[in-house]
């Protein structure tokens, strides 16, 4: 994946804005069979505007934060992100790892670098990439 190369669009979601984006993985579908487990890295916004998105400011203070938590994978052996959606006064990280990617170290060693973020993780198996193929918008085509 190329430094800094994203695809990004608006969409709107129960009235409300989605925001998403994609990393440019010039073929993601070469990823399925050894990324197997899907993680999601969830963070309460503090400063929402009232359609649900992060008041610019925060949203800018929160660069260096979201530059951390893209690369918490190392994608060569680990995981790759695949989307990260801003809605409803969240950002989710999605990542699809290797079903012995230690995430929850990675994730407690995230969390202890931000106090100040109200963080959660989650995890599952997603063998068959149900969630790409089940997503309500089209991400990635195969």
């Amino acid at each position: 994946m190329e430094e800094n190369s994203w695809f990004t669009t608006e969409v709107e979601y129960d009235g409300y804005p989605l925001l998403l984006r994609k990393p440019n993985h010039p073929n993601i579908w070469s990823f399925q069979n050894n990324y197997t487990q899907i993680v999601r890295l969830s963070h309460s916004l503090d400063h929402v505007n009232s359609n649900g998105l992060p008041t610019a400011d925060y949203n800018t203070s929160l660069s260096e934060f979201d530059g951390e938590t893209i690369r918490l994978f190392d994608p060569k052996k680990e995981g790759i992100i695949f989307l990260i959606e801003t809605f409803g006064g969240s950002r989710n990280y999605w990542f699809f790892t290797l079903p012995t990617a230690d995430y929850s170290t990675k994730f407690k060693n995230l969390q202890e670098r931000h106090k100040d973020k109200d963080l959660e993780v989650t995890s599952r198996e997603d063998k068959n990439w149900n969630f790409i193929k089940d997503y309500p918008f089209r991400l990635y085509q195969k």
